[in-house]
């Protein structure tokens, strides 16, 4: 079960800063995207890991009870 991110609810919530939309230089404009685009991947991998684990206790608690 993959949970699908939607990039559009997603950039709506969570404007940029204005310091990457007004910045000179490009490498921290660059920089400061990546950053942000990594924190988003890493938050999908935490949820999926938790629905995973989710699903392991359940299926060794209904494995226990018989």
């Amino acid at each position: 079960m993959s949970k699908e991110i939607d990039f559009s609810k997603e950039a709506k919530s969570q404007p940029l800063p204005s310091s990457i939309l007004s910045s000179k230089s490009s490498t921290v404009n660059f920089n400061q995207v990546r950053m942000q685009a990594e924190l988003l991947e890493l938050e999908f991998d935490i949820d999926t890991l938790l629905g995973q684990l989710q699903n392991l206790s359940r299926l060794s608690q209904t494995g226990s009870k018989k």
